[in-house]
This record gives structure tokens, sequence and C-alpha cells, in this order.
């Protein structure tokens, strides 16, 4: 990339992680018919579902400077796309459950994603662990500080991670800051589907660091909780919704109109 280019970065959510939600949509510019990946996305702010292309989706020019695009392609979003591929092939899925280092990738990357998402989170814990990062900061100036930190700050000490599989017909949705956090009485879950039908879990827990495999999700009405938690999250930050079809998306949209009439 050229210094004196222009060019977009997504701001949040990857198109790594937008591909596996992506459907082709048809797109015509000067009389020429061609077909892009797109996904639908539902607008809390405007009460609409629109289709969005992936490159431009979610994207703003030069947001952050070439150097930090760089760094999160090749430190962050490489190695965890590399140890997902993994987790989705059957044949290396239960070496990667072992792998610490893969699990780290994984891990960083939620990281990561919590660190580029909006810092107005209620949790005290995500609180405290972005304290201090005010809105002078520049985005490339945040995640510099983090990426020379690299294993020094972990807010999700403590919490162990999971891999679930969706078996039922219900597709997960993604919020766009990626993590969906749900408030317990045993503490924090957040939820990071990275599929419509994969999903990875941090909860509270003294196991370590190694991925747990709960199995598959078969309940219809579970998989819709945790689509829940990703509206909730998104009613106080960006407000967008991502589906791989709009089945969900158009549940959400009734659930959330219902919210703001009462």
């Amino acid at each position: 990339m050229n210094m004196s280019e222009d060019y977009d970065s997504h701001i949040q959510i990857t198109q790594g992680i937008l591909r596996p939600f992506a459907h082709r949509m048809v797109v015509t510019y000067e009389g020429k018919s061609d077909k892009t990946d797109a996904v639908y996305v539902f607008s809390l702010s405007t009460g609409l579902i629109r289709e969005e292309k992936i490159p431009t989706f979610g994207t703003k020019e030069n947001y952050y400077d070439v150097d930090i695009e760089h760094r999160l392609s090749s430190e962050i979003e490489g190695p965890f796309g590399l140890a997902i591929s993994h987790l989705k092939d059957p044949q290396t899925k239960e070496k990667t459950l072992e792998n610490r280092e893969e699990v780290q990738a994984i891990r960083r990357y939620m990281i990561f994603s919590l660190i580029r998402a909006q810092r107005n989170h209620a949790n005290p814990q995500i609180k405290s662990f972005l304290k201090g990062f005010g809105k002078d900061l520049a985005p490339s100036q945040v995640l510099k500080t983090f990426l020379v930190q690299k294993e020094v700050v972990d807010p999700f000490q403590g919490m162990s991670l999971a891999l679930l599989h969706n078996d039922s017909p219900v597709e997960f949705v993604i919020p766009f800051n990626c993590l969906s956090i749900a408030n317990t009485p045993r503490g924090d879950l957040i939820f990071f589907p990275f599929t419509p039908k994969d999903l990875l879990l941090l909860s509270p827990s003294d196991e370590d660091a190694t991925i747990l495999d709960l199995g598959e999700e078969k309940d219809e009405e579970r998989v819709r909780s945790i689509n829940n938690f990703a509206l909730g999250t998104e009613m106080v930050n960006t407000q967008l919704i991502i589906g791989k079809t709009k089945d969900e998306l158009l549940r959400l949209e009734s659930l959330y109109s219902k919210a703001k009439r009462q």
C-alpha cells in the first residue's frame, strides 16, 4: 500500500468475519450486471433491514494508519483466520482445541474486537479495562498501545473459552461490534458468533486456556436467546446487527419495535 494513497479501513467487523454471513447480491453498473458478496444489516437507528456489500460495509477512509492496517492483518486477523479455519475442519479441529498458540490467537482477536468497539459498555470489568482511553486519542493510537503491550493486558482473564456448534434451524446473527455481552449472577458471558452456525463463548471459569467443546446446540429458543443478546448489546453501541438471511433480523426488528413502544 502506498503511504500517499487513500484507502478504506474496516473500522470494526472485518471481511473475514463477514464472509460466512454473506450471500451473493446482484449489482448493476453502467448497464452490466454482476454479483458480489453482501450481508443483510438491521439498523436499529432507522428500523430498516438493508443489503450491504462486504468490501465497503463498515468502512471509513484512512481510519487507521497504514502501519496499523498491516499489523492488524499480520498479527491479529491472520493468525485468527488460520485458527478458525482449523476449527471448522473436522480433521484439524481437535488439535486446535488443545493448541495454546492458536487458542491465544483466538482470544487475542476477541480482545482487539473489544478494543476496537465503541467504549461505552456498562460492564464494570470492561469499563475498568478501557479507563483512560479518552476521545482525544485517534483509533490508531489506541490500537498501537495494545499491539506493543501484546499479552500484558487481558480483560478476559479468569474466563474460559468454549466452542458451540449451532445445529438448530435458526442461524446466529452477529453485532457490528462482534461481541455480545450478557450480565449474569455468575458473571459476564461474552458471545462471538463467527459463522451463522458456530460461536465462541467466554465465561467465568477455573479452566485453563484450552478451548472446551460444548458440542451442538439444537434448541431454537436458546439460539434466539443468544441472538437477543446481540440486540441488547447493539442498543447501546453502533446499532447494527448482521445476518446471512433476513429471518432472524425480522424477528429482532419486531422485538425491538415492541421494546420501544413500552
